[in-house]
């Protein structure tokens, strides 16, 4: 399939915790479809949201044009109020995927997430308080208003909408579905199909997180590519981790969850109605 007007094909515009990156490296690892440069750490882009200053050439020059279509993945686009018209005025016929989650759990990932980062002060590592401070954690889970917005723009037609569960449940299917939608070879199987991406891990040294990530963003691709061969990062980046589950994280409460039931309810049910699609998974 060749890209006839060098501009992107496609954007999965979110949303965080649900999937999305183990959705984009099975997306790019089908022959007839590529990314940004620089492989899977270039995942977001985020040119609608941060860069778009920059302008639409800035944003053409990250990705390879050819006899493939081209995309990405920016989980914070969705939210974003100003990036569906830029989306729109960039190419009005993109095609977009959303992969959505059960609000709640999504909220709680994207607190261990902030953890796992040492995001966190001492008062936000505690999930209700962290609720309070950052007001994203329910934001981003209210897909029916944001999904308004983009359907001032695009048509459903141009959005797939795919749930965590039914990923959990059957990747294969979903991405088959992902493949059609993006029309090409669906019964293409990524080796790499059952494999989990952004395993959760705490990291032990932010200020070593920090080094080594301007380290490596200053390095030429092929240095890169050579410690990536010999080991070098893998080494880095283990000894700077330990898993979540080694780490105390307070669960999220009884009381708590019957809360955010509260706030993400109604929001669901217009979302059900919006797209005319059951979502009991949501709720």
């Amino acid at each position: 399939m060749k890209n006839k007007n060098n501009l992107v094909d496609f954007i999965g515009i979110g949303v965080q915790k649900s999937a999305t990156t183990w959705m984009y490296s099975m997306l790019t690892s089908h022959p007839e479809i590529k990314g940004a440069k620089g492989g899977l750490k270039n995942k977001e882009v985020n040119f609608f949201n941060r860069s778009y200053f920059l302008g639409f050439d800035w944003y053409n020059n990250k990705f390879e044009f050819g006899d493939h279509i081209v995309g990405e993945f920016s989980t914070l686009y969705f939210p974003e109020c100003s990036v569906p018209e830029r989306v729109y005025k960039y190419n009005p016929d993109i095609k977009l995927i959303l992969i959505v989650r059960n609000p709640i759990d999504r909220a709680f990932s994207q607190h261990k997430f902030q953890f796992m980062k040492n995001r966190l002060s001492e008062k936000s590592k505690d999930f209700d308080c962290a609720l309070e401070i950052n007001p994203s954690y329910i934001d981003q889970g209210l897909y029916a208003k944001h999904l308004a917005n983009w359907l001032n723009f695009f048509t459903l037609k141009q959005i797939l909408i795919i749930t965590f569960d039914d990923i959990k449940d059957n990747c294969g299917n979903e991405l088959k579905k992902a493949y059609k939608f993006l029309g090409v070879d669906e019964n293409y199987v990524p080796d790499a199909i059952q494999s989990k991406v952004n395993a959760s891990y705490h990291v032990k040294s932010r200020l070593l997180n920090r080094a080594y990530s301007g380290i490596a963003r200053r390095l030429p691709d092929v240095v890169v590519k050579i410690f990536k061969k010999t080991g070098l990062t893998s080494i880095v980046r283990r000894a700077n981790r330990k898993k979540i589950s080694d780490e105390v994280i307070k669960p999220m409460t009884t009381e708590t969850r019957h809360n955010l039931n509260t706030i993400f309810k109604d929001d669901i049910v217009d979302f059900e109605s919006m797209i005319s699609r059951d979502l009991s998974q949501l709720k």
